[in-house]
């Protein structure tokens, strides 16, 4: 169980410098890639240790993000024929839909299939991933972009309120809700758009947070167990 989540948020960011680094390289050899890869994959991992240490709002993961789908074509996908993914699935036609970023973090974590896709001007970048569950069904992708979105969201925030209840069913307390508040003048879109076009996102040390305040009534309503929406 993680205590200090400071740590893991630093490893976060440094996912991330990697990651923007990575997508500007004019040469990426396997080292590069192998890299990338590792970002990718440990920051799926210290996401779901954070969520489950109770570090990070409950809602974060269960928000939605953007990603493609493309159906399977062979029904026999094993690690022999993996690589194949233009054989194994049908690259030509895809949907765009909406899931929970922990069905992604789950992916990664048990990812199967994880290929990069960069286009011919070297500007465009993705992921396609499934796991061994849903290997047969579909492959995945979603954008660099998303991905920064995911990793900078989590690692650059702290829980300022929180509200915990007990879960009669587990037999203890479990954190129900919570505000995470940033650097003031923090402006994820921003970032996320500079890193696009190579520049990366400096921390600043010495950066105040804005600390939101949770209502009376919002208190209320989150003992009666009603929805709330959190700025």
């Amino acid at each position: 169980m993680i205590s200090e989540s400071s740590y893991w948020k630093d490893e976060l960011y440094k996912n991330y410098q990697t990651l923007a680094r990575f997508i500007y390289l004019k040469r990426r050899d396997e080292r590069s890639f192998i890299k990338a890869e590792k970002a990718i994959m440990m920051s799926a991992f210290i996401i779901r240790k954070l969520n489950e240490a109770a570090k990070i709002p409950p809602e974060f993961l269960k928000n939605s993000i953007c990603l493609t789908e493309y159906t399977a074509i062979k029904t026999h996908i094993d690690k022999y024929n993996s690589h194949h993914i233009d054989r194994n699935y049908n690259l030509a036609e895809s949907k765009k839909y909406n899931d929970k970023i922990e069905f992604f973090i789950d992916q990664i974590i048990h990812s199967f299939v994880f290929f990069f896709i960069i286009d011919e001007n070297n500007t465009d970048f993705a992921i396609l991933f499934n796991s061994d569950r849903t290997k047969k069904d579909s492959l995945y992708g979603i954008s660099i972009e998303k991905i920064f979105e995911i990793i900078l969201r989590i690692s650059e925030g702290g829980i300022s309120e929180s509200y915990v209840c007990f879960d009669e069913k587990r037999g203890e307390k479990k954190l129900k809700t919570a505000k995470y508040s940033y650097p003031k003048n923090f402006d994820l879109k921003k970032i996320v758009r500079e890193s696009l076009k190579g520049k990366i996102y400096k921390r600043d040390k010495n950066a105040e947070f804005d600390i939101p305040i949770v209502s009376l009534k919002q208190i209320e309503d989150m003992q009666s167990g009603k929805d709330i929406e959190l700025s």
